[in-house]
Parts: C-alpha cells; sequence; structure tokens
C-alpha cells in the first residue's frame, strides 16, 4: 500500500518518466507555487519535470511575465503563473498581512505611510525594473525611510498587495517591476480556497479529506 501511494505521489508531482512537462509554465501551474528563495534550486526542480529545462528557461519565462517571482505562502519567495498570482493573493496575502501589523508597528510604518508606499513604488517602477538600491533611494527621495528593515518591508507589502513583483535579475542582484493586478474584489474566496485545495492535491496527492 505504502509503495502504491508513493507511485502515485510521485506521478502526481510530475516525477515518473510518464509525466514530462512540455515547459517550466506547465511545470509551476502544475504545482501552483514552486519554493524560490534560491532560483537555482528552483531550477532545478522544473528540470526534473521536464525534457532538461534550465535555469536560462526559467530565466526566459520570468522576463515574458509568463512566470513571476513574489512572496507569497508563508511570506517567503514563490514561483507562480501570472495567471494564478492574483486570486492567490486574494487567498492568502489577508493573513500574511495581518501577521505582519506587529512588525510593521515595530518598525514605525503606519497605514498611511503604507498605503503611500505602494503609490510611490508603483511610480518608481512604471518605467521598468529597478535594483534595491535604486528603489530605496527613490523612496527616500519621496520623503519615506527606507532605512534599516523597513524598506524591503515596504516592498514585501505592495506585493502583497499585488502592485509589484520581483523583476529580471541583473547578475545576482534582483530588480522589481510592477504589475497590474486585477481587482481582489472580483474573487470569490470560497471558490479560491476550492481551486487551492484541488489543484495541491493534483500536483502534491493523493490525500483523503
Amino acid at each position: 500500500m505504502e509503495s502504491d501511494i508513493a507511485r502515485m505521489r510521485m506521478r502526481a508531482q510530475w516525477l515518473t518518466r510518464r509525466t514530462v512537462a512540455a515547459s517550466p509554465v506547465d511545470v509551476v501551474r502544475h504545482l501552483v507555487g514552486l519554493q524560490a528563495q534560491i532560483p537555482s534550486a528552483a531550477a532545478l526542480v522544473i528540470r526534473a519535470r521536464t525534457s532538461g529545462a534550465g535555469i536560462g528557461d526559467v530565466d526566459r519565462e520570468r522576463d515574458n511575465g509568463s512566470i513571476v517571482r513574489t512572496w507569497l505562502m508563508r511570506r517567503t519567495l514563490h514561483l507562480v503563473t501570472a495567471d494564478d498570482l492574483d486570486w492567490l493573493l486574494a487567498v492568502l496575502a489577508p493573513t500574511l498581512l495581518a501577521r505582519a501589523g506587529r512588525r510593521y508597528g515595530q518598525l514605525g510604518l503606519d497605514e498611511g505611510t503604507l498605503s503611500r508606499s505602494v503609490d510611490v513604488l508603483v511610480d518608481i517602477l512604471g518605467d521598468g525594473p529597478r535594483t534595491r538600491v535604486q528603489v530605496f533611494d527613490r523612496l527616500a527621495a519621496a520623503g519615506i525611510d527606507p532605512s534599516g528593515q523597513r524598506g524591503i518591508h515596504l516592498v514585501q507589502h505592495a506585493a502583497l498587495r499585488g502592485a509589484v513583483c520581483f523583476g529580471p535579475d541583473r547578475g545576482n542582484e534582483p530588480t522589481w517591476v510592477s504589475r497590474s493586478a486585477a481587482s481582489a474584489g472580483g474573487v470569490d474566496r470560497a471558490e479560491a480556497l476550492a481551486e487551492l485545495a484541488r489543484r495541491y492535491r493534483a500536483g502534491y496527492g493523493p490525500s483523503d479529506a
């Protein structure tokens, strides 16, 4: 029985020869969200499930916007497809933002500052990708202090609001870009939760109720 479950789970995770996916986008969509704190490790997960796609293939899909790297589950970095990001944020972001409230308070980031920073970041990134130094310099110029951990929390907050995400890397340095988010109000939470459960089971099952 255990061996049968193991084989079923291998197939569900596309780790058998019969289930090799066509592209990095297929893999990321099937797995719903792929942990991506270390881009090279994420690329290995994708490579094992395709006909040999490498980190260059993943980078190309990120550059054209098909795959998005952003903070998501557990507030760690994940790869998700662009088509999935807004409904996943509608399900996950409210809890993540609520949990971050205490830390925002410790950093002196009130609701007014957080709200204004989203507008400023969208404006900063409207002309294309910007590095951490470029973004933080522009925040400071706009009168928003990014010192200490404030800057990264401001960017993360904007990402959880669906306004920004990671852009193409410049060597070993990440960048951020703005994005057009769908209206979270148009997402039915119950339907989105059901979709998440269905998709998770398809990618990681079998499971009981």
